[in-house]
C-alpha cells in the first residue's frame, strides 16, 4: 500500500510540473484553436492539445483539432487574429 501511495504521489507531482512547465506556452488563455479559427470563443479545459512550434493549442474536441490539423498555418493565423480582436 505504501509503495502504491508514493508512487501515485510522485506522478501527481510529475504531472503538476509538466502542467506548470508548459504554462508559459498555452496559447489563447486555453480557450479552443478552432473556434478561434472560426471567430469564436470556446473554452477548453485543454485536455485535448497539439504542440505546434513549442506552443500548445487547446481544442474543444477531437474534431475541431483534426478540422485545425489540415491547415494549421492559415488556422493559426486566423486565431490570431481573432484573438487580438478580443483584448
Amino acid at each position: 500500500m505504501q509503495a502504491y501511495v508514493t508512487t501515485a504521489v510522485a506522478y501527481a507531482l510529475l504531472l503538476g510540473t509538466t502542467v506548470l512547465a508548459t504554462a508559459d506556452m498555452l496559447k489563447y488563455d486555453g480557450m479552443c484553436a478552432m473556434g478561434l479559427a472560426s471567430g469564436k470563443t470556446i473554452q477548453t479545459n485543454c485536455n485535448i492539445s497539439e504542440e505546434i512550434a513549442g506552443m500548445h493549442y487547446c481544442f474543444g474536441s477531437e474534431e475541431a483539432k483534426a478540422k485545425f490539423m489540415e491547415t494549421p498555418e492559415p488556422n493559426i493565423a486566423k486565431a490570431e487574429k481573432f484573438y487580438q480582436s478580443l483584448e
